[in-house]
């Protein structure tokens, strides 16, 4: 039996300017119809004007869909490249990570060698939030899959900890306005 499902909403984040229900019937019409749905087919079915996720999935001009595919292909490079240090031949990092950079109004998200992410203060504690994030959304994700129980409570144990700013070698520091 299937569950019955009582809410449907976009992400946090997600900006698509169609009606999140009749983009899900659609998805779960098609998924009924074809027996599964993966981009391709969503794409070619996007294609009738009549369909919502038509205006989900085109949603801007050529020009503009060149300009974010071509960003996306600079953004999975930066993420694709991997390095090791001397130090640790046996860590696979990525070369390039996430921070936090404040700007006049804004917060951006620009990219730093990860030897220099890590020694950034500002960065480090970026990084340290960015992580903390994913851990609760792994745990959100898979919390009802009780054959991963054990690791989640690791998990949720670790996320009730107070998170305190420690220096490269992990000791505890003082946060800023502290003695």
């Amino acid at each position: 039996m299937m569950a019955q499902v009582k809410t449907v909403s976009w992400a946090p984040g997600a900006h698509f300017k169609a009606d999140v229900n009749k983009v899900h019937d659609e998805l779960c019409s098609i998924e009924k119809k074809l027996g599964t749905i993966d981009s391709e087919i969503i794409y070619e079915t996007a294609k009738d004007t009549s369909l919502e996720i038509h205006k989900a999935v085109f949603n801007c001009s050529e020009g503009e869909a060149s300009r974010r595919y071509f960003l996306t292909n600079a953004h999975r490079l930066i993420a694709s490249i991997r390095v090791t240090y001397e130090e640790r031949p046996d860590i696979v990092v990525r070369a390039f990570l996430p921070v936090a950079q404040k700007e006049e109004s804004r917060t951006a998200r620009i990219y730093k060698s990860a030897d220099e992410a890590y020694q950034d203060e500002s960065g480090r504690e970026f990084l340290l939030r960015t992580a903390r994030a994913d851990l609760e959304r792994f745990v959100r994700k898979y919390e009802n899959l009780t054959e991963l129980e054990p690791a989640l409570s690791v998990i949720k144990k670790i996320l009730e900890e107070p998170q305190e700013p420690k220096d490269k070698k992990g000791k505890t520091r003082a946060r800023k306005g502290t003695k």
